[in-house]
């Protein structure tokens, strides 16, 4: 495969409460909601999704059979029916067999390399640990709910320890966040030359495919530029790119913040 290239250059991210996609030309219909790509929802399926994706900030994992079916009626919407339409627009994935929730990106139900510590408001509380379906949806996990967070992940070639952390940024703090890629947020990192490795941020699925398929799997963070190099010679396509953190932050931005934010938290 060739040399991946380097991350594109941060752009603004879009706004909250009601925004549409950047890349969109036409604003959702007036009783839809957009939610992340081309995914829009109708206000009520928005707001089952939006708890759902609390669900796991609040528990570490997904909702249980019975919240779910709590969730539809407070919502007044048909489970299965809903579930489907999450499903069929990429936002959430269910297990075939027993109908579990095995992912609501950027949230996975199973077990993944990426962890993600969601840091309490309390000192005395401990954290609340989840599991991210990729290095970016790791990042894109504090950047959406607005928390303080401790990832851990694994260099996939050489199992080394890579360790992120997120909060937000003091007002000393400003050319830190500036230097990180992301103002507002204060972010360290180790090793110091940690990247990530990832598809296109354009880049569409073949065939409709799940992102938990055709991106995911590939998507990690590497100690150094040199290891994902050597990732890419063995799994890569043509037009990926190595993301410094820098460039990593902004495009989780882009894809995760203020997916909570869509409708105001009372509506």
């Amino acid at each position: 495969m060739g040399t991946p290239r380097r991350g594109r250059p941060a752009v603004t991210a879009p706004g909250r409460a009601g925004a549409t996609h950047p890349g969109d030309h036409t604003a959702p219909a007036p009783d839809m909601v957009w939610v992340c790509r081309s995914a829009t929802l109708p206000r009520a399926a928005y707001r089952f999704y939006r708890d759902v994706l609390l669900r796991f900030a609040q528990g570490g994992g997904p909702p249980e059979r019975a919240a779910l079916r709590r969730l539809a009626q407070r919502f007044d919407v048909g489970l299965e029916d809903m579930l489907a339409r999450l499903a069929a627009q990429d936002l959430v994935q269910r297990d075939p067999a027993s109908g579990a929730i095995t992912a609501a990106y950027p949230f996975s139900g199973v077990p993944t390399p990426h962890r993600v510590a969601l840091v309490p408001a309390r000192a005395d509380t401990p954290p609340t640990e989840v599991y991210a379906m990729c290095a970016l949806d790791a990042l894109g996990i504090p950047l959406m709910l607005g928390r303080e967070a401790a990832i851990t992940s694994a260099d996939p070639l050489t199992g080394e320890v890579v360790r992120v952390h997120l909060r937000r940024a003091e007002a000393e703090s400003v050319s830190q966040s500036a230097e990180a890629g992301l103002p507002g947020w204060h972010v360290a990192w180790e090793p110091a030359m940690v990247v990530v490795y990832a598809r296109p941020e354009d880049d569409a699925c073949d065939d409709g495919a799940m992102a938990a398929l055709c991106r995911c799997p590939v998507t990690n963070f590497f100690a150094t530029p040199a290891q994902a190099s050597r990732w890419a010679d063995r799994n890569g396509t043509p037009g990926d790119v190595v993301l410094t953190l820098a460039e990593a932050l902004p495009r989780a931005e882009r894809r995760f913040g203020g997916i909570l934010d869509r409708l105001p938290a009372d509506d």
